[in-house]
């Protein structure tokens, strides 16, 4: 539902920073960093849940919804410390290469191209 809305928001940011003279390597970053906090603050409202299975479960029904919580908030967080673990990887690829990072979809690679190195400010 938001997708759309979060990736045009992305694109306006990348060319705020990038016209505020950010290296793409910096906006990147900078980027996942809200990225994977939002990604961390879904992960702590899930994590409240575990106090909330259904008031007239059995032991069994709760052990299930503990262990649910559980396997959310686990796979949230490996998603938070991938989108950042992805960014950095890009950012050195494109300080190495000179490949500049223009699109990053939240469910693809990157959508690059070739620019050189931008000067050092």
């Amino acid at each position: 539902m938001y997708g759309e809305t979060a990736a045009n928001a992305k694109q306006r940011v990348i060319e705020l920073l990038d016209a505020a003279g950010a290296s793409p390597a910096e906006v990147h970053t900078l980027i996942a960093a809200i990225q994977a906090g939002a990604v961390e603050g879904a992960q702590g409202e899930v994590i409240e849940l575990d106090t909330q299975s259904p008031s007239d479960s059995n032991d069994q029904v709760h052990e299930g919804w503990l262990r649910a919580v559980e396997a959310i908030t686990d796979r949230l967080a490996h998603i938070a410390d991938r989108t950042v673990r992805q960014a950095r990887a890009k950012a050195v690829a494109e300080h190495r290469g000179g490949t500049r990072v223009l699109w990053v979809s939240p469910n693809s690679d990157a959508v690059s191209g070739r620019t050189g190195r931008r000067p050092r400010r």
